[in-house]
């Protein structure tokens, strides 16, 4: 059975709602604040209830990575690092440049081109 946030935001999503949003709202159904699920995703309360009622104006892909890594616990494939956790991939992708190894070049370059890095997502947050 779903919790009420679940039931509200099926309500205005309908069928197409994404794995993620029902994600984000089964969080707010378990007893997770939506201050506190903003702050581990690093938006404001106000965006969780934005999303959760289709009327986000900002960047959904943005959302999406962060609920995925933050949440849902993802794992991707990082050409240069292998799989590892959602929430490791935002956290290179924050690194700023370093040449101190040739790794370390080829992992920068690699979040630089990589589709899931967020600074390549076009809107803001």
């Amino acid at each position: 059975m779903s919790g009420l946030k679940e039931r509200q935001a099926q309500a205005v999503w309908g069928v197409a709602m994404p794995d993620w949003v029902q994600a984000l709202a089964r969080e707010v159904d378990a007893g997770r604040s939506q201050a506190s699920l903003a702050r581990a995703l690093g938006y404001c309360a106000a965006t969780i209830s934005q999303v959760l009622a289709n009327k986000y104006p900002g960047n959904l892909a943005r959302m999406e990575i962060r609920v995925r890594a933050v949440i849902m616990s993802s794992r991707v494939d990082c050409p240069e690092l292998g799989e590892i956790t959602g929430l490791e991939c935002l956290d290179q992708q924050r690194r700023p440049f370093s040449s101190a190894s040739g790794r370390a070049v080829r992992l920068w370059r690699a979040c630089q081109a990589c589709e899931r890095n967020l600074q390549n997502k076009e809107g803001g947050a």
